[in-house]
């Protein structure tokens, strides 16, 4: 059987291509306001095209038959995503999960090609000067940003072994250590580079800012080393315990747990994906761990008493003392 070819995409047609992707996930629901209240009604190829007529790059304006194009599109996600794809006809297309053929699949969010497309929508946003991507400062203040990511990237897909100077924020503390790259994370506005230490046999995360150089390790024949034969490693299981980015090795997290109004779970959910809920009727309890109590104290105090920690009694007892210190610096200054 012949071997599927992978369409080619051009950059000049990739913000198409995202645009038909968004406008099938969605039904329309920007752009077609009035297809948007109709209950299972799909976009056609007809009012696809239309959409591209209007607000496609100027070079494509004089542009009639959008048939390919979107044809392209639908191609080149299905043969990237293993778990999604869309189905349809020109009389309208969606979303379907390849296991069940399950039509707007709640969990197409999971997929890593939905995700990539996302990223490319992100990109194009930023190249037409539309999007202030703050997340990205820390990456910008390293000596060359492009090269680190594609080298680290290419360093956690091989398994390299890598020499990393590290100095430690807050105590100016030097490290070096001799690990393998294991993935990339962006965590609360933070950079972090998550490593198997070799000689710990452990798994660490660095602050990337606070990498000072990155050298592979060489064998006899000046070829890099690699470390092919590590143990499994889950992301989720990594930050289980961890409110913020404090990740403390041979300290046992702590669990705290906050009184959350009902009108207001919605609001942090959206913010934070962390913790346990329990429904208590007219409030929820939500549970986090941490292994640095600051985090979680901060995170309550910007909320401006509506979020109110209820466990552990030392934690209560810990924050009081954090509140009177700061009320008593201000008493001072009114003093003055």
């Amino acid at each position: 059987m012949k071997e599927k070819k992978t369409p080619d995409i051009r950059f000049s047609s990739l913000g198409d291509i995202l645009q038909i992707l968004g406008i099938i996930e969605s039904n329309g629901c920007y752009f077609l306001l009035e297809q948007a209240n109709r209950q299972g009604q799909m976009v056609s190829s007809n009012q696809l095209a239309d959409v591209l007529f209007h607000f496609s790059n100027e070079r494509e304006l004089e542009k009639t038959d959008w048939g390919r194009t979107i044809r392209n599109a639908k191609n080149i996600y299905n043969l990237w995503d293993k778990d999604f794809q869309i189905l349809g006809d020109k009389r309208g297309s969606y979303f379907v999960k390849k296991k069940n053929l399950e039509i707007s699949p709640p969990d197409l969010k999971t997929s890593q090609v939905y995700r990539l497309f996302l990223i490319f929508s992100l990109a194009f946003a930023t190249l037409d000067g539309n999007l202030n991507w703050d997340v990205l400062h820390q990456l910008l203040n390293q000596r060359f940003p492009l090269a680190l990511i594609t080298f680290l990237n290419t360093a956690i897909k091989y398994k390299f072994i890598l020499e990393i100077h590290y100095k430690q924020d807050r105590t100016g503390k030097k490290q070096t250590f001799e690990a393998v790259p294991i993935k990339i994370v962006c965590k609360d506005s933070h950079w972090l580079l998550v490593i198997y230490d070799l000689k710990q046999k452990t798994w660490i995360h660095l602050l990337m800012h606070s990498i000072l150089e990155i050298f592979p390790k060489l064998d006899n024949i000046r070829q890099i080393r690699t470390s092919p034969n590590l143990p499994d490693f889950n992301v989720e299981k990594f930050y289980s315990n961890t409110f913020s980015i404090a990740k403390l090795e041979g300290q046992q997290p702590i669990e705290f747990v906050i009184r959350v109004p009902n009108e207001n779970k919605e609001a942090i959910q959206k913010r934070r994906k962390e913790g346990k809920w329990e429904n208590k009727s007219d409030y929820w309890l939500w549970k986090v761990h941490t292994y640095d109590p600051d985090e979680v104290f901060s995170y309550v105090f910007r909320w401006n008493g509506i979020l109110k920690i209820l466990e552990p009694k030392v934690m209560i007892e810990e924050y009081k003392k954090k509140l009177k210190q700061q009320l008593k610096q201000y008493l001072k200054l009114e003093k003055l």
